[in-house]
């Protein structure tokens, strides 16, 4: 069996043998094809025009593998061009990109760690203010009060280990932010839905989040900035269904460097997503998440628990996975 990662100096792990390829994209052996950048190209269409019929502000923010911060830890070089190099080349003169290696690369020991693809709560910060400077704000006293405690942790890559490995990792106490969730669909990774409102925000604005698994400790960040703010798992695709629901003044879209070879669409229905999802649990299962789910109905979250019911109800009807708990 092929190893899933590959150790770099001073014990740092990074991704190997992934389905994105990684190694081969930092390598220059992966890069996108003319179709690849053909369909960026038309999801970007699809973003101006969804900004302009519905008035909102965007950013694209590509969250760095941590390989890009830290080249000489890395076991391979990289590239004069990469997927990455390819993007920028062809978009950033064209769309809001943010795609902040030099910022992130300044504190990187502080914004990546050893035992994890992702960033930290501290990289995660400097991906928010980069995005919300964007946005026109450039007040962030706020993130004065959070506070951090070191806590052992395996990690997506330590756990790949064997045995798994635990390490240090300085994580962000919120406070009361994460108390400001309103609905959780209950998914988990793509798929899942998540609404926040912050009585106390810096505007009035609403904020509507397409992003990955880096948005999950993005989000923290970016909610006191706004009255509303609702992350959606998609990696970066977009449900016009939602924009429209929503009516947001901002849209962030967020993927990260490895998916850059799966380009985004500007046309996609997280319903279906979400359906897969629900047909491979048995019917307890479906029932204890549907009971979850609907004790969050209110007027500020009937767009998504009306989503929810429709989904339990087309499964049933499609018939459930005959697992059993």
């Amino acid at each position: 069996m092929s190893k899933k990662v590959e150790v770099g100096k001073f014990g740092w792990l990074f991704l190997h043998n992934d389905s994105n390829s990684s190694v081969d994209q930092y390598t220059g052996r992966r890069l996108l094809s003319d179709d690849d950048l053909y369909s960026w190209e038309q999801y970007f269409d699809g973003i101006k025009a969804l900004s302009k019929e519905l008035g909102f502000s965007c950013a694209f923010f590509i969250a760095p593998a941590k390989e890009f911060i830290f080249p000489d830890y890395y076991p391979f070089e990289r590239a004069t061009k990469t997927p990455v190099d390819q993007f920028l080349e062809k978009f950033q003169h064209n769309a809001p990109l943010i795609w902040p290696e030099k910022e992130l690369s300044d504190d990187r020991d502080l914004a990546y760690w050893k035992g994890d693809t992702h960033w930290t709560d501290y990289g995660a910060a400097v991906g928010a203010r980069s995005i919300l400077s964007l946005f026109g704000f450039n007040r962030f006293e706020r993130w004065d009060t959070v506070r951090y405690v070191i806590k052992p942790q395996i990690g997506d890559l330590g756990n790949k280990l064997t045995p798994p490995k635990t390490y240090s990792v300085a994580l962000a106490d919120f406070g009361e932010i994460p108390n400001f969730k309103i609905f959780d669909n209950q998914i988990h990774n793509h798929g899942r839905i998540r609404v926040f409102e912050c009585p106390s925000a810096e505007s009035h604005y609403v904020c509507v989040l397409f992003g990955d698994s880096f948005s999950v400790a993005l989000v923290p960040w970016i909610i006191p900035f706004f009255r509303r703010l609702v992350f959606v798992h998609t990696a970066g695709s977009v449900d016009r269904n939602i924009l429209k629901s929503e009516k947001p003044t901002h849209v962030i879209f967020q993927s990260n460097s490895r998916f850059l070879i799966s380009p985004a669409k500007s046309s996609f229905l997280i319903h279906d997503l979400i359906k897969g999802k629900l047909k491979l649990l048995a019917e307890k299962e479906l029932t204890i998440l549907q009971e979850e789910v609907m004790k969050q109905r209110s007027p500020e979250t009937s767009f998504y628990t009306g989503l929810m019911q429709k989904l339990f109800n087309v499964v049933r009807e499609e018939g459930i996975s005959d697992n059993v708990i």
